[in-house]
């Protein structure tokens, strides 16, 4: 993700915002692909649609949905 100014990344699975700081196995990336999405030692129940949204004072960017399955 880049912008200027800096845009803000939010994560959502299944529409509803991951809060990154709670769930210790998922991270954003701030290097290389900026913004990019890793989740550590995924699980079935991290199965479902991700998307990102991107906002800065310019507006919002929504990326396409990604579903991830878990087998």
């Amino acid at each position: 993700v880049r912008g200027d100014p800096r845009p803000k990344v939010l994560w959502l699975r299944d529409l509803i915002p991951i809060d990154i700081r709670a769930e210790g196995r998922y991270s954003v990336s701030t290097m290389g692909n900026p913004g990019a999405l890793m989740i550590q030692q995924a699980r079935e129940d991290d199965q479902g649609k991700y998307e990102c949204v991107a906002r800065n004072s310019f507006g919002v960017v929504h990326s396409k949905a990604a579903h991830l399955y878990v087998k």
